[in-house]
């Protein structure tokens, strides 16, 4: 059994924490593969367990560090392995500032915290002049990479004969964990654990990659109630603390880390007080945002942050501080401009998203001043700004065949419903520093100060009003064509997108226009089908209902309104009778009889 743990470690341990057996118990049994011929592995001199690398990937808060030290302090674990270390290489690549990688100055500071770990002299590994002063670049980089490859042999030599098990935590750059794969010079045993916000693809008969999920549904409300002081592990919660809990939960998106700090706030005397007042539950997500997370039993890395902030640190990737800014704010425009109320992390055209961030970048004249930064950083147009979001884990990406044309579409995501916060969040102070007349263009700061609803307001109209711009020469020609040309308008976005983007920048005209348009009508029901294409048509006219009763001018253009609306009905009713006067099947005759239930014909 190890002598000691780390303490960031034992620190976790104090904690409850939930031991997420469906992901702990597939890593253990790829660590202990081939138990059953250990003898053989003896026979040929192999150690045993084998060489493993495991990699869990997942978002900022989701459990990776806590799996990490739950398996590490296991009792498998502790009975196979001689000593466990673990290294943070987050917070040590923050400290440096500018960097996303591990520079020979942080490896040597890396292997002598982990000497003093496994008890030996950290005299080897204190840093040395290794240039002479005529050294040109390309030499010094040839030179600091055989100081590393030999650090790193001094290292292996040093491990060899005990049985290690090493959490690297918190890696940016994947080429980086190599630097820390000791186990390839040694004879005994070697696991490294490795945890990251970061994809990775690599893949070998040695490594196992996990992406860490979200909570259960059962996992959160018990993690709650306990945390939260509400009940036990061995105790039912009343049913009242039950039902508080399920809905704190999904406030919070099932993000381990956001629940914590859920039930801390629920332990407060002012929560309290607002709970006891019809505390409105919808706002529960901006109070944990915003939230420090302080309690003595956290990992460093944990303390004394926000969720904002720790979510903020998924940027940190991008060490450029300019061109960290300038991919927030691509990540908060996406988030302001492509949901809707209910569905507020859709799957977008790909496409769609990157021709909307270079309209955005070429448009706000304070954007304009970042792009050359981008180019400098390899972020040269908005597709590598797309990869680099994908490649951090702050959206999702998939392939999809486009329903009448057959067309294989690439389609994102936004990761987390806390991201999409975030994402609000970010073009809310940008829209303060747009408007801040005393803020220097160049100010890339994120400070999350809060915003009101109207800084979102104004920057979403603007942003609405760029996506319109790119599609303004499609919508002119949706507008003027032949009503018999079939799938004229069969761009999925235009289709199911565009009527929204036009209430949101209040064209409210050219919206009505787009819906009496009976090819974008027949279109939209071949498209999504009769059900489906009518929902979104009656989603798409209370939208503009609701968003003329917000308006100044409210009544006035509810009633300027009325008679295309009552057109547009006239319209739905006209095609609805043309479809249902086809020799159709039973089940499309009954889309159609809903169609006309739901038009209130």
């Amino acid at each position: 059994m190890p002598t000691s743990l780390p303490h960031e470690i034992t620190s976790i341990s104090r904690q409850f924490t939930l031991k997420r057996d469906e992901i702990a118990l597939p890593i253990l049994q790829f660590v202990f593969r081939g138990d059953n011929k250990r003898h053989e592995y003896a026979k040929n001199g192999l150690a045993w367990p084998p060489l493993s690398i495991v990699t869990v990937c997942g978002m900022a808060g989701s459990g990776k560090t806590t799996l990490a030290a739950t398996i590490a302090q296991s009792g498998k674990i502790s009975q196979a392995f001689d000593t466990i270390c673990f290294i943070n290489l987050g917070d040590r690549l923050l400290s440096k500032g500018g960097v996303n990688n591990v520079h020979y100055s942080t490896y040597l500071e890396c292997l002598r915290k982990i000497c003093h770990q496994i008890g030996v002299s950290p005299n080897l590994f204190y840093d040395k002049n290794i240039f002479l002063p005529k050294d040109k670049s390309i030499k010094k980089a040839a030179k600091t990479i055989q100081a590393i490859e030999e650090a790193k042999f001094k290292m292996s030599k040093l491990m060899d004969g005990l049985k290690i098990f090493f959490v690297l935590d918190d890696v940016w750059c994947h080429e980086d964990v190599d630097l820390f794969n000791f186990g390839k010079d040694m004879r005994s045993s070697f696991c490294l654990f490795v945890t990251s916000r970061n994809l990775d693809e690599s893949c070998s008969a040695q490594t196992l990659r996990v992406n860490i999920p979200l909570l259960s549904v059962e996992d959160s409300i018990l993690f709650y109630i306990i945390e939260s002081g509400l009940g036990s592990d061995k105790s039912l919660p009343t049913t009242e603390n039950f039902d508080l809990a399920s809905k704190i939960v999904q406030e919070c998106g099932y993000l381990p880390l956001a629940i914590r700090i859920a039930s801390r706030i629920s332990r407060t005397r002012a929560y309290q007080k607002s709970s006891q007042s019809n505390f409105d539950l919808e706002h529960i997500t901006k109070i944990i945002m915003n939230t420090g997370y302080q309690d003595h039993f956290s990992p460093p890395s944990s303390g004394n942050q926000t969720v904002m902030n720790i979510l903020d640190r998924s940027f940190s990737v991008v060490t450029e501080a300019d061109v960290s800014y300038a991919v927030k704010v691509c990540f908060g425009a996406m988030a302001a401009v492509f949901h809707r109320d209910g569905h507020i992390r859709p799957w977008i055209k790909r496409d769609v998203v990157e021709i909307f961030w270079t309209k955005m970048l070429d448009s706000f004249s304070n954007l304009k001043l970042f792009k050359p930064k981008l180019y400098q950083y390899r972020l040269g147009n908005t597709k590598d700004v797309m990869n680099i979001l994908y490649t951090m884990g702050l959206i999702n990406m998939r392939e999809r065949k486009q329903r009448i044309t057959a067309r294989i579409e690439t389609e994102v995501q936004i990761h987390h419903d806390l991201l999409w916060e975030y994402g609000k969040m970010v073009v809310i102070e940008f829209e303060k520093n747009r408007t801040d007349i005393h803020r220097n263009s160049m100010d890339a700061r994120v400070s999350f100060s809060g915003g009101s609803c109207s800084n979102l307001e104004n920057v979403s109209f603007q942003l609405h009003l760029l996506i319109i711009d790119c599609y303004q020469e499609k919508l002119d020609s949706i507008t003027s064509i032949d009503d018999e040309d079939p799938y004229e308008t069969c761009d999925t976005h235009v289709l199911l997108w565009l009527p929204h983007h036009l209430i949101q920048a209040k064209k409210f005209e050219e919206f009505l226009d787009l819906l009496l348009m009976k090819t974008f009508l027949r279109d939209r029901l071949e498209y999504l089908g009769i059900d489906e294409g009518m929902q979104l048509y009656m989603l798409d006219i209370q939208a503009l209902q609701k968003a003329s009763h917000a308006s100044e001018l409210g009544n006035v253009q509810k009633s300027e309104h009325n008679p295309k609306l009552i057109a547009l009905m006239f319209l739905i009713g006209q095609v609805l009778s043309e479809i249902f006067s086809l020799n159709l099947p039973k089940k499309s005759r009954n889309e159609i009889g809903r169609a006309f239930t739901l038009l209130g014909t």
